[in-house]
């Protein structure tokens, strides 16, 4: 993996490896970067800030179980500012 070769920490090369499953992140940790990284390429995706075509709407992947005032907290995606 290019993260590894770059000599990134083992906790950013598992979330790399890891974001398309957070889910099977071992880490232990209650929001293991897997899980955040998820969210966040999910909900670019939504957006349609990628290169690939995406069916996810921005704001239900920021949906994230015991941080809704958090999550409440973040533009809806027709205030997003996009540069």
């Amino acid at each position: 993996m290019a993260a590894g070769h770059w000599r990134l920490t083992d906790d950013i090369c598992r979330a790399i490896h890891f974001h398309h499953e957070p889910d099977r992140d071992a880490s232990g940790k209650r929001m293991p970067l897997s899980l955040i990284l998820a969210k966040c390429d999910r909900f670019i995706n939504g957006l349609g800030l990628n290169f690939l075509s995406s069916p996810w709407d921005a704001t239900e992947t920021l949906e994230i179980p015991g941080y809704e005032a958090e999550v409440s907290m973040a533009p809806a995606p027709e205030t997003a500012v996009v540069n």
